[in-house]
């Protein structure tokens, strides 16, 4: 017999129709969700009522870049220690402080292009939805800083990501990186440069 399409003189049987059609829509939804397994998923939320501004970028790195920060900080580190000497205040010490450790987190988003950089804000229920189809394994939800009462904070996550899964986070005062101490680590565990 040829396959002939259905159409409404060869359809004699409502029933063989209906069945047909489900079965093409179970068809469907099963390719779709074979297609949502090649993807991995990610939802965000920022919970942090002490910024001024409930907002961060943030992007997902492909490594973990504490330590290209700490050694920038090892780097440069006789110049900033200038930089914060040279302040007879003990307010502008903080801000020079506060200013070079901005700087220099915020040069690990350079190898960040712009279009995978987002903005996350923290309105009541809001959350932001990523998905990508790159390879499973560890990355690490990495934030700009932001400045709470002076200081600049920022998030740091590692997070494994398998294809087919979504994981949830939440942005919150208790799983800052902490930038400050990372700072006092790179300044005070070295002999000053010369």
């Amino acid at each position: 017999m040829d396959a002939q399409p259905l159409t409404r003189s060869r359809i004699s049987n409502p029933t063989v129709f209906i069945l047909a059609i489900a079965t093409a829509v179970m068809m469907l939804a099963l390719s779709a969700s074979a297609a949502d397994e090649a993807f991995w998923t990610i939802g965000i939320t920022l919970d942090s009522p002490d910024l001024a501004t409930p907002a961060v970028q943030w992007a997902i790195f492909n490594e973990d870049p504490v330590p290209e920060f700490k050694d920038r900080m090892r780097r440069y580190r006789g110049a900033y220690e200038k930089q914060v000497k040279g302040s007879k205040e003990e307010r502008r010490m903080r801000e020079r402080r506060s200013a070079r450790i901005t700087v220099e987190w915020d040069r690990c988003f350079r190898k960040i292009t712009g279009d995978k950089v987002n903005l996350l804000t923290g309105a009541a229920g809001e959350s932001q939805g990523y998905s990508s189809d790159g390879d499973d394994g560890q990355k690490w939800i990495v934030t700009k800083t932001v400045s709470v009462h002076g200081t600049p904070v920022c998030w740091c996550l590692p997070v494994e990501v398998q294809k087919g899964q979504t994981i949830q986070i939440k942005l919150t005062e208790k799983n800052r990186f902490d930038l400050l101490s990372a700072y006092e680590s790179v300044m005070t565990n070295l002999p000053p440069d010369k």
